[in-house]
């Protein structure tokens, strides 16, 4: 019985203009139903609310580890980089190749001129001008640009 059935029968059991109770039993009966359904809802919203809780605890436990995952996979791809310096590796089972890239080093924050800067909500260089302007041959005092390595990895397991 829905707790919808619950209070029509309720409503039922007392004369609607005389305001009159007709079946003490089935009125008395008709509550008790109700009051363990409504029970029943609430200890429903509080086995979901631990439910939810659970999942937020266990959504913070899988980011912390994705996190460490990432930060070991940059350590390794790291290491890789150091030891191969650029060059290229290949096996029957693997494959590294290293694609070039630059990217602008800021030593000195201070040192480089406000033309480079860009607003942001917080402070920062515009590193895209800042490369552009010395990859034209301009002296940017507190700035120059490194060559990367960035490994390109490939496997046989990736490939299935």
């Amino acid at each position: 019985m829905t707790i919808y059935e619950i209070e029509r029968g309720i409503e039922e059991c007392v004369d609607e203009e005389t305001g009159e109770i007709l079946d003490y039993e089935k009125l008395d009966m008709l509550q008790m139903e109700r009051d363990k359904k409504i029970e029943n809802i609430v200890f429903l919203i509080e086995n979901t609310e631990n439910e939810i809780e659970g999942l937020k605890r266990q959504e913070e436990i899988f980011k912390a580890r994705r996190k460490a995952a990432e930060k070991k996979r940059e350590s390794l791809k790291g290491y890789l980089s150091h030891v191969l310096q650029g060059q290229r590796f290949e096996t029957v089972r693997a494959k590294v190749t290293f694609r070039k890239s630059e990217a602008v080093v800021v030593e000195d924050e201070a040192k480089v001129p406000k033309d480079y800067w860009v607003e942001k909500v917080t402070e920062g260089i515009d590193l895209t001008a800042v490369k552009n302007a010395l990859k034209a041959g301009k002296s940017v005092e507190g700035a120059r640009i490194e060559e990367r390595y960035n490994p390109q990895i490939n496997s046989v397991r990736r490939a299935e």
